[in-house]
C-alpha cells in the first residue's frame, strides 16, 4: 500500500517539487495506508500540510485517490448546488449570525465565477472529512460518497432579490421594501444552460423575498418552463401570478406558501397584513393548476389550539393535501444551544421557550391533520425531537 501511494504521489507531483517538500509528502501519504479502518488517521495525515504550501493540492488529489469509493463526512449540497444572494454566491442557504458559513465569492451577476466555485467546493470537502469548516454542527451533515469531478447543478437556490409584501414578526430581515440592487438571473442561466452545467434534472428553488415583486421573475420563469425544469417556489401568496401557476404543470413542480396561522387576527399579528383571506384565495387557485405544501412555523404567538384547528381546516376547504412543519428556526436552535454567534433581538425572547414547547404544538397539528387525511412533513427538526414527535 505504502509503494501505491508513493507511487501515485510521484505521479501527480511535479519533479520541480521533489526533495525537501517532496518527504513531508510522502509522509502523509505513508500516514494513509495505516489509515484503512481509522478515519481519525486519514484527518492527521491530511492536517499535515500547511494552507500555504504551494503544492498542497497535489497532496489532496491522491487523497481523492484513496478515498475514492469510500464514504467520508460531508453534505450532498457541496459540489452539486449553488445558493445565489443580493452580493454572492454560497454553497447553500445556511448562515450563522446573518452569516453565509458557506460563502464562496462576491456576485452580483454576469459571468460565473466557475473556476472559484470549483475550488471552493473542494476545499470544503476536505475541511469537512477534518471537521475544520463553518459547517460543523449543521444538521444536514452525513457520510456521503462526495462529489470529488463537477458534473452539472443538481439545485440552484435563488435567494438574489429583496423585496417582500409581508412583515413576519420573526423575519431577521427587516424593512424589505422595494427592490434593492438586484440583477437578472436570465443571462446566469442562458450560460450555465448552454455550458451543460444547468439540465432538466436541475432544479431551480425561488426563495427570496418575494418572486412576484422581482422584475425579472417572468422571464426566468419562462425559461425554466420552456426547458422542461423543475421548480420549488417560495411565495407569499398575496399576489397570484398566472406564469407560476402555468410553471406548476410540470408534476416535478411546486408551490409552498407559509401561512403560519389558521385566523385572520393571528395572520396579521405574524405576517405583518390583512391579507388572510385573500391568500387562501390564491393557494385555491394555484392548487387547480399543480401541487401546492402549505406551510405552518411554529411560534409562541401562532400556539393556539384555535389557530391549530383553523389552519387543518383551511387546508381541507381548498383541497391541500400535503402540510409542513416547522420550527421557526433560529429560536428553536438557540433554544437547544446550537447556534454560535450573538443573538438577535428575537432569538433572545424565544431561545427561552422550552424544546417542549415546540414537540407538543407539533404533536398536536400533525395529530389533527392527519385525522383529515392530510399528509405531514417534519421539516428542520434535529433527529431526537422528530422521533419524539412521531412517537
Amino acid at each position: 500500500m505504502i509503494k501505491f501511494l508513493k507511487s501515485a504521489a510521484k505521479s501527480i507531483i511535479p519533479p520541480t517539487m521533489y526533495g525537501k517538500v517532496s518527504i513531508m509528502y510522502e509522509k502523509a501519504l505513508s500516514s494513509f495506508s495505516y489509515s484503512v479502518l481509522n478515519k481519525k488517521k486519514i484527518a492527521q495525515a491530511l492536517s499535515m500540510l500547511e494552507d500555504d504550501c504551494p503544492d498542497e493540492i497535489a497532496i489532496k488529489e491522491a487523497a481523492v485517490k484513496y478515498l475514492r469509493g469510500k464514504r467520508v463526512r460531508g453534505c450532498g449540497l457541496i459540489g452539486n448546488s449553488v445558493n445565489f444572494t443580493r452580493n454572492s454566491i454560497s454553497h447553500c442557504c445556511g448562515f450563522d449570525n446573518k452569516e453565509d458559513v458557506t460563502r464562496i465569492c462576491d456576485f452580483d451577476g454576469g459571468p460565473f465565477p466557475f473556476d472559484v466555485y470549483i475550488k471552493s467546493y473542494k476545499k470544503f470537502i476536505f475541511q469537512n472529512i477534518l471537521r475544520q469548516c463553518n459547517c460543523a454542527g449543521c444538521k444536514y451533515l452525513s457520510y456521503i460518497y462526495p462529489p470529488y469531478e463537477f458534473e452539472f447543478f443538481k439545485s440552484l437556490s435563488l435567494n438574489h432579490f429583496w423585496g417582500c409584501n409581508l412583515k413576519c414578526n420573526f423575519c431577521r430581515e427587516k424593512n424589505r421594501v422595494g427592490e434593492g440592487n438586484v440583477y437578472n438571473i436570465l443571462p446566469v442561466f442562458q450560460e450555465l444552460y448552454d455550458k451543460g452545467y444547468m439540465r432538466e434534472e436541475t432544479v431551480v428553488s425561488w426563495g427570496g423575498g418575494e418572486l412576484t415583486l422581482y422584475k425579472y421573475v417572468d422571464e426566468a420563469l419562462l425559461f425554466c418552463l420552456e426547458r422542461n425544469i423543475p421548480q420549488e417556489i417560495h411565495t407569499s401568496g398575496v399576489l397570484f401570478s398566472e406564469l407560476i401557476a402555468q410553471s406548476l404543470k410540470d408534476e416535478r413542480s411546486f408551490l409552498r406558501i407559509s401561512i403560519d396561522s389558521g385566523t385572520p387576527q393571528t395572520y396579521m399579528k405574524v405576517k405583518g397584513v390583512d391579507c388572510f383571506y385573500k391568500v387562501w384565495e390564491n393557494v385555491k387557485r394555484y392548487r387547480k393548476h399543480g401541487k401546492v405544501i402549505v406551510k405552518y412555523v411554529i411560534l409562541m404567538d401562532n400556539s393556539d389550539i384555535n389557530d391549530l384547528l383553523g389552519f387543518v381546516q383551511k387546508c381541507k376547504e381548498v383541497d391541500i393535501n400535503s402540510i409542513e412543519i416547522v420550527p421557526e428556526f433560529v429560536s428553536y436552535a438557540a433554544a437547544h444551544n446550537r447556534i454560535s454567534g450573538k443573538k438577535n433581538a428575537y432569538t433572545a425572547i424565544h431561545s427561552k421557550i422550552d424544546i417542549d414547547f415546540y414537540i407538543e404544538i407539533a404533536k398536536t397539528l400533525r395529530k389533527e391533520a392527519l385525522s383529515k387525511g392530510i399528509s405531514v412533513s417534519l421539516v428542520h427538526w434535529y433527529v431526537e425531537d422528530k422521533n419524539r414527535i412521531l412517537s
